[in-house]
């Protein structure tokens, strides 16, 4: 049996999450360093298998490396010419301990 406040708050997350949508036309005002706090720990708590977290946020704000990131073809990134900052993704390469190569010395 569920509860009635779990259920009202699942629709309302269901029903915020339906209402999202994606801006491409960004404005070029300088983002808060609070703010852009905020969506780095809300991504740094991100989950991943295992929780190895094999990535690296990269913050970009020279407009002139947003404008050469923006165009990048084939990256779809057009938005980030007039964006106020941009986060890049670095991700590691994840190698299993079981099938790594080790040299004797």
């Amino acid at each position: 049996m569920t509860d009635s406040s779990d259920s009202d708050s699942a629709s309302a997350r269901v029903a915020f999450l339906r209402g999202l949508r994606a801006v491409r036309q960004l404005r070029p005002d300088p983002l808060p360093e609070s703010v852009l706090h905020d969506i780095l720990e809300v991504a740094r708590w991100s989950g991943s298998a295992g929780n190895r977290q094999p990535w690296e946020f990269v913050v970009v704000r020279d407009r002139d490396m947003l404008r050469r990131l923006s165009a990048i073809d084939g990256a779809n990134a057009g938005h980030l010419a007039t964006a106020a900052a941009g986060i890049a993704i670095a991700i590691h390469p994840e190698f299993p301990t079981s099938t790594r190569m080790t040299k004797a010395v």
